[in-house]
């Protein structure tokens, strides 16, 4: 015969509850839930710990890989970066009128290369190109054209070719002073005379509107 472990109430041999007060059997039985009890709370507890140690592992390699990380950045230093292409610059000599024209050496473009100048007038700056072509004739041309001159950008020389500033269209020296329109340079006229390239400043002061 059970007896009730909280009441005292006897208990026949296959219950398990107390029908008195609801509580655990004494006895046999009692030590059995007992010893269960204890079991599974040893089991939920190793479960606990389980879980807190996986956590406080994944916690360290984090750690440890962040601080790896910095200390590899510090070591490696910046990430080089490809340096952005350098924009072109045009230089510009002064030319200066003498008898209402200016004169361009000829030396000075045999290589070939574009050379830019610049001329004054009344307060405004005009300026233009003139390049040796491919035949060993000469071409000359306002800095502007009729399609991108508001953008007051001008041209430059890219390897072997004149190109637009502002749009980027390239052009061949040999068209420089022959074809107009659209953002062809404008041609300006000239003659050689010795060992110059003579323009009138009555030419240059025409194309003053572009400027």
């Amino acid at each position: 015969m059970n007896v009730c472990s909280k009441c005292g109430v006897e208990m026949s041999g296959g219950v398990k509850f107390c029908k008195a007060c609801g509580s655990g059997v004494s006895g046999k039985d009692s030590a059995l839930i007992t010893e269960k009890k204890a079991r599974v709370t040893a089991e939920d507890k190793k479960g606990i710990k389980t879980v807190a140690a996986v956590a406080g592992a994944a916690v360290v390699l984090l750690s440890a890989w962040i601080l790896f990380s910095v200390f590899r950045g510090k070591q490696e230093g910046p990430v080089n970066m490809a340096p952005a292409p350098a924009k072109a610059v045009t230089t510009y000599m002064t030319v200066r009128q003498e008898n209402g024209e200016v004169r361009v050496p000829l030396a000075s473009l045999a290589d070939g290369k574009t050379r830019f100048y610049v001329y004054a007038a009344g307060g405004m700056d005009i300026k233009f190109f003139a390049l040796r072509k491919a035949d060993g004739s000469i071409g000359v041309a306002l800095d502007a054209c009729q399609a991108c001159y508001r953008a007051k950008k001008g041209y430059r020389q890219e390897g072997g070719q004149v190109v637009c500033n502002n749009c980027g269209m390239a052009f061949s020296p040999s068209d420089v002073g022959i074809v107009t329109g659209g953002c062809n340079p404008i041609p300006l006229e000239h003659r050689v005379a010795g060992d110059a390239v003579v323009v009138k400043t009555a030419d240059l002061e025409k194309g003053k509107k572009y400027f």
